[in-house]
């Protein structure tokens, strides 16, 4: 049961202050959210140019022919 005495506008009032804070609270969470969301996928399909020409060179190269810089359980 409620109590008897309540006065829904008063309360309104009352609270205008914190239920606008919270309110706040959660499209400023939202946003970070959705803005790392982006960040992490933007950083994750963008290869770096050193990767990416790596990755080409070493495309065509057999591992036995690894090259000196390569660590030594991959040298031959």
């Amino acid at each position: 049961m409620s109590a008897p005495d309540t006065d829904t506008e008063t309360q309104k009032k009352r609270h205008r202050h914190a239920i606008r804070g919270i309110k706040t609270a959660i499209i400023v969470g939202a946003l970070m959210m959705i803005a790392a969301i982006v960040y992490a996928v933007l950083q994750a399909t963008d290869p770096t140019p050193e990767n990416a020409a790596a990755a080409e060179a070493s495309a065509g190269q057999d591992l036995s022919q690894a090259p000196a810089s390569a660590p030594p359980d991959l040298q031959q």
